[in-house]
C-alpha cells in the first residue's frame, strides 16, 4: 500500500475511533454514576381560593389578567428569585413579587427595586376587586366555558394594555369593565367590545379607549388626567359628578 494511503487509512480510523472512545466514556462514568444532573430551576405553581372578594397584586411586570367565574392565579417562580408572596386574610389575598435590596454606590448606601418579570396569570370572578400597584398588566379574553361578564379594577401607579402591533388576541365581550386609576396609564385594544365602561382617572392618569368598541362610557376625572375618544364614543359619555 502507497504511503499516502496509509495516511489516509489512520485519518479514517482516527475519526471512527475517537468518537467511539468519547461515547464509551461517557457510558462508564454514566454505569459509575460520575456525573452531574442538571436539575430544572423552575417551579410552576398554581393557586384556586374560594370567597375572595379584594385582591392586590403588588410588584409584576408582566401580568395576564382574565375575566373568570372563580379566583385562581398561575406562575412560575425560579431558583434563586425572590419568591412570591401570597398572604391571606378573610376574604382578601395580597400578592407580592417585587423586592428592594440595599446596593453600595461608593460610601452611600442605595435602594434597588426590583419587579418579578416572569410571567404572571390572574383570573378575577366580577365578585372580585383587583387592585394593581407597580404592575404592567394585559387583558385577556376569558377562558372558554367562562361565563364572567365582568370586571372591576383598580390601578396605582401601574398599566393596563400594550402596543398592539405584536400582541394579537381573539375578539371578546365584556358587559360592564369598571376602572379607578391613580397615576395610571390604561390603554384598551380593538379585540375588547365594552357594553358599558365605568372609568375615574386622578394623579395624572391617562386613558385612551378609541380603538376599542364600547356602548355607554361614565367617567369622573380631575384636571390632571386625559381621556382620549373617538368621535362616536364621545356621543356616549356621560361624567359623573
Amino acid at each position: 500500500m502507497k504511503k499516502s494511503n496509509k495516511i489516509i487509512a489512520l485519518i479514517f480510523g482516527l475519526l471512527i475511533l475517537i468518537p467511539a472512545l468519547v461515547v464509551a466514556t461517557i457510558l462508564i462514568r454514566y454505569r459509575n454514576g460520575d456525573f452531574t444532573r442538571i436539575e430544572d430551576e423552575r417551579n410552576e405553581k398554581s393557586v384556586s381560593l374560594t370567597g375572595i372578594h379584594h385582591v392586590i397584586l403588588r410588584g409584576f411586570a408582566n401580568v395576564n389578567v382574565y375575566p373568570s367565574d372563580s379566583f385562581f392565579v398561575q406562575y412560575t417562580s425560579f431558583k434563586g428569585e425572590t419568591e412570591v408572596r401570597l398572604n391571606y386574610n378573610g376574604d382578601s389575598v395580597s400578592i407580592t413579587g417585587d423586592s428592594t435590596r440595599s446596593i453600595s454606590e461608593g460610601n452611600e448606601q442605595k435602594q434597588l427595586y426590583t419587579q418579578n418579570a416572569n410571567v404572571f396569570n390572574i383570573y378575577i370572578p366580577s365578585t372580585s376587586t383587583l387592585t394593581a400597584i407597580k404592575c404592567t398588566m394585559k387583558l385577556n379574553a376569558p377562558k372558554p366555558g367562562s361565563v364572567s361578564k365582568e370586571l372591576n379594577l383598580n390601578l396605582i401607579a401601574s398599566q393596563l394594555g400594550s402596543d398592539d402591533r405584536y400582541y394579537s388576541q381573539p375578539d371578546f365581550s365584556l358587559r360592564n369593565l369598571n376602572i379607578t386609576a391613580d397615576s395610571a396609564e390604561v390603554v384598551l385594544l380593538k379585540y375588547c367590545s365594552i357594553e358599558q365602561l365605568n372609568i375615574g382617572l386622578r394623579n395624572e392618569s391617562t386613558l385612551d379607549a378609541s380603538k376599542a368598541k364600547t356602548g355607554l362610557i361614565t367617567f369622573q376625572a380631575d384636571s390632571s388626567s386625559t381621556l382620549q375618544l373617538s368621535g362616536p364614543q364621545l356621543q356616549r359619555i356621560t361624567q359623573k359628578k
